[in-house]
């Protein structure tokens, strides 16, 4: 990143899809190549159950990699070691603490989040 600087400035620039067809397909391979690295640096390319919600959430994740990069190279607000570990850590969370809790969630279901009105009534109804 640092080597080409503007290079990697205007590509992660393309956020918004769509202008050019060719890019927008660039791009998305791109985002696919980056996961499946990820996932081999994480020693989980063998996992089958909840393969895409694992890929999306890496690709998911990358999107803070994007971000963090501006803060590097346009901002300076970060510099390259925090880089190094705010993102080896949050993938390393997503991947051991994240991924396992909404697995098992899918396994067993959680009971919905009240709604509005229960929220405003509380536990106990009025009699």
């Amino acid at each position: 990143m640092e080597r080409n600087r503007e290079m990697w400035l205007s590509a992660i620039g393309l956020e918004a899809l769509g202008d050019d067809p060719e890019i927008d397909r660039m791009m998305l391979e791109a985002d696919e190549i980056a996961t499946d690295r990820i996932l081999e640096a994480v020693m989980m390319t063998d996992v089958t159950d909840g393969r895409q919600k694992l890929r999306a959430m890496i690709r998911a994740h990358s999107g803070m990699l994007k971000a963090a990069s501006r803060e590097w190279l346009v901002r300076g607000t970060l510099g390259r070691g925090d880089l190094h570990v705010m993102l080896t850590r949050t993938v390393l969370h997503l991947v051991h603490t994240v991924f396992p809790a909404l697995r098992d969630d899918r396994e067993h279901p959680r009971a919905p989040a009240p709604g509005p009105a229960q929220e405003r009534e509380g536990p106990y109804p009025d009699s």
